[in-house]
């Protein structure tokens, strides 16, 4: 994490960085019951859908007008999302063209969003904290603590996700996955990773191209040492 940091300091830091996530999951808990926007709707129906129904009508169901149009590794995702739903409270999962917004169903939709949101946080840790981080070793331990807060704290996730409704945190936890692995030289597992997140949210089609000369850079130029890390520089 960092360079050239005196045990007590890494101590501080990391202690910084624990008290963001702690004020990142405060934020999101308090905002729970703040709003309820289409979009949870829709993702609930979804969930229905995919419970209910055998997988050659998931993009067929016109029960409600909020049909199922995300590629189908997002599909799939709400279908492990409905089992989680079903045990906590059945009518979270009902196909109906009628709203359900019943405090239960609020609470875990919301919570949902939470907990795949650790997929950005982890994410943001190995790119700006782990020993292994893409980042070089001047970069100060403080400046990585501070990044990692904004990824924590980041007020556009915190709209779009937690007050409004969406699962962005983790589709771009994934998509920063697929390029640390590119970065580490690991052309194979990046590229799936990106096939995963393009079949997640079809938006992503729109980084393919970017995505593709790095990887095509990456594959054809010749090896290069790699650049020190701040787990060299200790």
């Amino acid at each position: 994490m960092g360079a050239r940091a005196s045990m007590p300091t890494l101590a501080c830091l990391w202690s910084a960085c624990a008290a963001a996530v702690l004020a990142s999951l405060a934020l999101k808990i308090l905002c729970m019951h703040l709003y309820f926007s289409t979009d949870m709707e829709v993702h609930r129906n979804w969930m229905a859908i995919t419970y209910h129904l055998p997988v050659s009508e998931w993009y067929l169901s016109d029960v409600s007008p909020w049909t199922l149009d995300y590629p189908p590794a997002f599909a799939y995702l709400e279908w492990v999302l409905s089992r989680c739903a079903a045990a906590f409270d059945p009518q979270i999962v009902q196909l109906s063209a009628v709203a359900i917004t019943t405090p239960a169903t609020i609470t875990f939709m919301r919570t949902s969003v939470i907990v795949l949101d650790t997929v950005w946080l982890l994410a943001s840790a190995l790119a700006l904290l782990a020993p292994s981080s893409p980042l070089p070793a001047k970069v100060p331990a403080s400046a990585s603590a501070a990044a990692f807060a904004l990824c924590a704290l980041n007020p556009t996730l915190l709209l779009v996700d937690h007050i409004h409704f969406q699962y962005n945190g983790f589709l771009m936890g994934a998509l920063v996955f697929s390029l640390l692995a590119l970065l580490r030289g690991r052309p194979v597992l990046a590229s799936a990773l990106f096939t995963v997140v393009v079949l997640l949210k079809h938006l992503f089609v729109c980084v393919a191209p970017v995505f593709a000369a790095a990887l095509a850079l990456s594959c054809l130029s010749p090896p290069r040492p790699a650049p020190p890390t701040a787990a060299s520089a200790r």
